[in-house]
Order: C-alpha cells, then structure tokens, then sequence
C-alpha cells in the first residue's frame, strides 16, 4: 500500500518518514489481505499493540533472512573448498566452482580461495587479471 493509499483510506495526512519508518513495515508484517481492514485497525486505540506485534514479526524475519543469508555464504565456502579437492583429485571442479562464484561473486571467491592458501587454477588467474585491469 502506497503513502497516498494510505492516507486515502485514513482521511488525514502522515508524515512521509512516519509512513516509510512506522506504517510501512507495520503492514508489510501484517497478515491483512485487506488495505481497509488495516487502515480501521490503525485508527483504534489498539493499533499500538498492532505495531509492536507487527515490529517484533518484522524482527523475526530479519533474523532469519539474516541466518539465511549467513548459510548461504557458508555453503558458497564449502563449495569453493569442493572445488578445489575436485581440481586437485580427479581435475574437474569446473561446475562447483562456476556455483560458487555464482553465490559468492568473483572478487568474494578469489578472495576466500586466495585467503584458504588454494593453488589458483587457470579460471582464477585469468578473473583475477579481468579485476585487476578494471
């Protein structure tokens, strides 16, 4: 729901860093399919408790984006130390390299390859060259 959807439906104006900080957020969270049913809900003396709700679901959610997040680095790493056990054991870790630089981006894989001590392969210097002539 818009700023002007909002206040559409409130019959006052809002502040826009209100609206962006506070309502937004609040009904992002929220479980109302219904803009209106909302927008009546935030006009009672209850719709603080709403907010403080909602902000404590907005929370939980931020820390399990975060957690997320975190694993997915993680498996990126663990990928890249694949690929290197697979270069080095049978020569052919190409896809689970092209994965991890897929997740990581280059520069964070050359960085973590090159932080792990792992021999470079030809792909590697030549994206390291690619970089460095930026």
């Amino acid at each position: 729901m818009t700023q002007q959807e909002f206040e559409n439906r409130y019959g006052k104006k809002v502040d826009r860093e209100y609206y962006e900080r506070v309502i937004e957020p609040a009904y992002m969270a929220s479980s109302y399919a219904d803009k209106d049913v909302f927008v009546s809900a935030w006009d009672t003396p209850d719709h603080e408790d709403i907010i403080r709700n909602l902000t404590k679901v907005a929370e939980v959610n931020r820390e399990a984006l975060s957690g997320a997040l975190k694993m997915q680095d993680e498996l990126a790493r663990f990928i890249a130390d694949m690929a290197h056990l697979a270069f080095n054991a049978i020569g052919n870790g190409k896809e689970l390299r092209k994965k991890s630089v897929e997740v990581l981006g280059c520069t964070e894989y050359l960085k973590y390859v090159i932080s792990k001590g792992y021999e470079l392969e030809q792909y590697d210097r030549d994206d390291l060259l690619r970089i460095l002539d930026k």
